[in-house]
């Protein structure tokens, strides 16, 4: 499943190409994106703020650009 990672009201979602939002990512959720044609796989945490993690370094959420979900 893929769509674009967007922030909507109170946490990070992903928003699918039928229109339709996820529902909301929460702690631990995991997902994978390409960032200079290398695959991140990382998953989702609130600190002060939500973040993502990789590879263990806290990291801000690439909103905007298009997320993979493990099937």
């Amino acid at each position: 499943m893929r769509g674009i990672l967007v922030f909507n009201g109170a946490r990070p979602d992903i928003a699918l190409y039928d229109g339709t939002l996820l529902g909301g990512l929460h702690c631990g959720d995991r997902f994978s994106f390409y960032q200079e044609e290398d695959q991140k796989q990382v998953r989702v945490e609130f600190l002060d703020d939500w973040i993502m993690v990789d590879n263990g370094k806290p990291c801000p959420l690439p909103y905007g650009k298009e997320v993979f979900l493990p099937e």
